[in-house]
C-alpha cells in the first residue's frame, strides 16, 4: 500500500471505529477508488449496508467478487441483501457459493431460509441440519430446524427391515 493509501486507510478505519460512519464512507470509497482492493471494497460495502445505501453495497460487494470470486463474506453478504429484497432465488445463489468455499453455521442457517421461502424443504432441513453440524451448540439452528420440521408434510419413514413409520 502506498504510504497515502495507508495513512487514508488508517483515517476511514479510526472513523469507522469511533462510529463516524458516513465519514468513514467517504473515506472507504476514496481509497477504493485511489487503491481498489478486497479489502477496501468490504470496508466501504460494510459501511454503506449500515447506512441503508443498499445499491452500493451490493455494487462494492460484486467489486470484491471480481478481485476474488470465492470471497465467502461477499458472497454471504450478498445472499443477506438478496433476501432483503425477496429475491430468494439469488439468496440461494449466492449462499450455495458461500458455503461451498467456507463451511459457516451463519451462512448454512441464512440458506436454509432462502431455501424454506422457495418452498424447498427437505433442501432446507438438509442445510439447517448442516450448520447444527458445524456448530451443534449454535441454538438458533435448533430452533429454526424444529420449526422447519414442524413445516414440512409428513412423509413416511421406512427402515432397513421394510417396516414404515409415520
Amino acid at each position: 500500500m502506498v504510504p497515502m493509501s495507508q495513512e487514508l486507510f488508517d483515517k476511514a478505519d479510526r472513523l469507522e471505529a469511533d462510529g463516524q460512519i458516513e465519514s468513514a464512507l467517504d473515506s472507504w470509497r476514496e481509497l477504493a477508488f485511489i487503491n481498489p482492493t478486497q479489502n477496501a471494497f468490504l470496508r466501504l460495502a460494510n459501511c454503506a449496508n449500515s447506512l441503508g445505501l443498499l445499491d452500493e453495497a451490493e455494487e462494492s460487494f460484486k467489486k470484491v467478487l471480481e478481485i476474488d470470486p470465492h470471497s465467502p463474506r461477499a458472497l454471504a453478504s450478498l445472499g443477506f441483501l438478496a433476501i432483503n429484497r425477496l429475491d430468494h432465488e439469488g439468496a440461494e445463489s449466492y449462499f450455495k457459493r458461500a458455503c461451498a468455499v467456507e463451511e459457516d453455521p451463519g451462512s448454512f442457517t441464512a440458506w436454509g431460509v432462502a431455501l424454506r421461502r422457495l418452498g424447498k424443504d427437505l433442501e432446507a432441513e438438509a442445510a439447517y441440519r448442516a450448520a447444527i453440524r458445524i456448530d451443534s451448540k449454535y441454538e438458533r439452528h435448533t430452533i429454526i430446524l424444529g420449526f422447519c420440521s414442524a413445516m414440512i408434510a409428513p412423509r413416511k419413514l421406512i427402515s432397513s427391515s421394510g417396516k414404515r413409520w409415520s
